[in-house]
């Protein structure tokens, strides 16, 4: 089950308030670390996986120089 950022973001906020902070950190390191990147490029190749074969070919000739 892939969290998201809100969820993350709901961790830290319980995290400050907590005893030590553990989840406060774990939770910024979802949001801004390795983590949050890492749960981004899951979705978008989820995403990429799913509703990319879908669209129609898009023409590359106006992105080149």
């Amino acid at each position: 089950m892939l969290s998201t950022w809100r969820d993350n973001l709901e961790t830290g906020r319980r995290g400050v308030w907590g005893v030590w902070g553990v989840w406060g950190v774990w939770g910024v390191w979802g949001v801004w670390g390795v983590w949050g990147v890492w749960e981004v490029w899951e979705v978008w190749e989820v995403w990429e996986a799913i509703f990319l074969p879908l669209l129609p070919p898009l023409p590359i000739f106006p992105l080149l120089p």
